[in-house]
């Protein structure tokens, strides 16, 4: 969302800038050629000034050849531009065909390449970009093609119709189709770019298709926009997500493949309409997602499904829109973003499940409620290994979670139980914030950077006979005064910090009354042979998952 603001202040600015142009008297005035004929550099490129062009007329007065026609556009070729300082080719207000081909812009530190601003019938084709920006804004009926962009190059459509970017390359700077309506992306790679590959805003009936993303923050982000087609794709290495929908409407994922990343759905924000909506608004959105692989598996997209067992083993990554009463069960989800999203669905269980090494989180459980994560193993996953928000009722039994950022992270959410669970080797091994009235008993919380930590806003909620201990931070953390840390009966908490006298203080409201001290430390254990043993009971599992059915252990608690 950072670079969506400063690029959109860029915008802002620079749109402003030509107004004022226009508006002024001799600031853009029609340029003649520098030189005799464009068209005599027939080795090379030919070093020109920057160049304006404000009407139609200006490129017969600059002595541009061709005659604006679709068979005879004007022609503008084998030219190097220093964009430092001006921009290199600025086209405004012209409904001409004309043609920009075979150019070469440089820049030293992100200068202004090329802009066109109201332009019908343009095209720029085979051209070099490095270090440069590239606006396109209110124009329709444009193309760009074969073009190889680098080193932070960047191109933002703005307002755009029927326009198109074919068969280019980006290197390190990546594309904003920003309130676009029938445009197209198509045959493209996009690498590196350091943000989203591609970032379509409040865009309508738009085509992705048939271009590679990697090594991007966001492979392809989508914010409020609506009737987009994401079509046969090769989406790879993306560092968060190959497919980021944002609060959008009707969107076509159809037969792409993703490896190490994959698609996440958020429901609440800006609509496509332009106004805040909450995400129940896009249940009934319609989602058409087929045929899509993600790590040579099929993507699992289940909506609106209810009363069903599903098995988890075939699918690369799962996600459930409006379910109730679902179960999915055993199955290995590694080296996507999100293991297991859920959204909107009640009643819903993962259970048997593993979800390893994800660009983001495990399980991500979203506005969902009596939603139960069962006997699952959950490691080394970037952000959270589960992760619950504004959800309710929730059970997190019998799993265990090791090496990610949070081991359980709550928010906004409610009246859970989180119950014999193993925490290890987390950052935090459990982190509740805004998140009241929910049980916290019989789990281990061993060699995390922080043990559990009460964020922010949490009340209410019961800690107990739980074994803590050497966290390096600390054990417990709570910012709040109206949490209990044992049972009120007889059973608090065993800690390996506890010195054996009086009450054990979380600070100097919250204590445990009748703490117990956890023992002699267990042996250390190099962390490299946790993630090998973790990587080996993955493929272990995935063993048993194919040849039967391992004995279940049981869900009551």
């Amino acid at each position: 969302m950072s670079s969506f603001i400063i690029k959109g202040m860029r915008t802002f600015l620079l749109l402003a800038l030509v107004v004022m142009l226009q508006f002024s008297s001799g600031n853009l005035v029609p340029q003649t050629i520098q030189t005799s004929s464009v068209g005599a550099a027939e080795l090379g490129y030919l070093h020109h000034d920057p160049i304006s062009i404000m009407e139609n007329q200006d490129f017969l007065s600059q002595g541009w050849p061709g005659n604006g026609t679709i068979d005879e556009p004007y022609l503008l070729e084998n030219l190097e531009m220093d964009c430092d300082d001006e921009t290199g080719i600025f086209v405004a207000n012209t409904t001409v065909f004309f043609e920009i081909s075979s150019c070469r812009f440089t820049a030293t530190d992100g200068g202004q390449g090329l802009w066109l601003i109201n332009v019908t019938n343009g095209e720029v084709m085979n051209c070099i970009s490095e270090r440069c920006h590239w606006d396109v804004w209110n124009s329709s009926q444009c193309r760009i093609e074969s073009t190889d962009a680098s080193n932070h190059a960047d191109l933002t459509l703005w307002g755009c119709t029927n326009c198109s970017a074919v068969g280019n390359s980006y290197t390190g700077g990546g594309l904003i189709y920003d309130t676009c309506t029938d445009c197209k992306f198509i045959g493209n790679t996009v690498i590196g770019s350091g943000a989203e590959g591609i970032y379509l805003i409040r865009a309508a009936n738009c085509s992705v298709i048939e271009n590679e993303f990697a090594e991007n923050d966001v492979g392809i982000g989508l914010l409020g926009s609506n009737g987009t087609l994401i079509s046969h794709n090769n989406i790879h290495d993306n560092v968060h997500y190959g497919v980021e929908l944002y609060s959008c409407g009707s969107t076509r994922l159809i037969e792409n493949s993703f490896k190490n990343d994959g698609v996440v759905l958020h429901y609440w924000g800006w609509g496509w309409d332009g106004h805040a909506i909450s995400g129940q608004d896009f249940v009934n959105v319609n989602h058409v997602f087929q045929d899509n692989v993600v790590n040579g598996k099929p993507l699992g997209f289940f909506k609106n499904v209810c009363g069903d067992a599903i098995d988890g083993s075939p699918y690369g990554q799962v996600i459930l829109v409006n379910c109730s009463s679902l179960t999915i069960d055993h199955g290995v989800i590694a080296n996507t973003s999100i293991g297991v999203q859920i959204l909107f669905s009640d009643n819903c269980t993962v259970t048997h499940m593993t979800m390893a090494n994800c660009s983001v989180s495990g399980v991500v459980v979203e506005e969902s409620n009596y939603t139960s994560v069962l006997d699952c193993i959950v490691s080394n996953n970037v952000d959270d290994g589960i992760m619950f928000e504004r959800s309710f009722d929730a059970l997190i039994a019998n799993c265990s979670v090791s090496g990610n950022r949070a081991g359980l992270r709550l928010l906004f959410s409610g009246r859970s139980t989180t119950l014999n669970n193993t925490l290890t080797l987390n950052t935090w091994g459990a982190e509740f914030y805004s998140t009241s009235d929910s049980m916290f008993v019989n789990n281990t919380v061993l060699y995390n950077k922080g043990g559990v930590h009460l964020a922010d806003d949490c009340d209410n909620n019961v800690i107990y006979g739980n074994s803590i201990g050497w966290n390096e931070w600390c054990n417990a953390q709570s910012d709040n005064y109206d949490n209990q840390w044992d049972d009120g009966i007889s059973r608090g908490n065993r800690w390996s910090d506890y010195d054996g006298s009086g009450v054990y203080e979380i600070n100097h409201i919250e204590v445990d009354r009748f703490p117990e001290l956890l023992g002699e430390r267990l042996p250390s254990i190099d962390l490299g042979l946790i993630s090998i043993g973790v990587f080996a009971g993955v493929i272990i599992v995935a063993a048993i998952v194919h040849v039967g059915r391992s004995r279940r252990i049981s869900h009551e608690v």
